[in-house]
């Protein structure tokens, strides 16, 4: 086993990056920022929801 792990994702038809500006803010230095140590609240889910209505996205469920 390795810790290190290499993934492709193709995702057709373009247009998905618009999901990842709406949902990011700028960086505030350079470097990263701290692990976050609670979750996502409700508020952050409903929005992505109605993102990805609007933008076409369909997320399936975790199998």
């Amino acid at each position: 086993m390795s810790d290190t792990a290499t993934f492709i994702l193709l995702i057709t038809p373009g247009g998905f990056e618009e999901m990842f500006l709406q949902f990011s803010r700028p960086a505030l230095a350079m470097e990263l920022p701290p692990v976050p140590t609670e979750k996502p609240g409700q508020e952050f889910f409903e929005r992505m929801e109605k993102l990805n209505k609007q933008l076409g996205i369909t997320v399936l469920p975790v199998f």
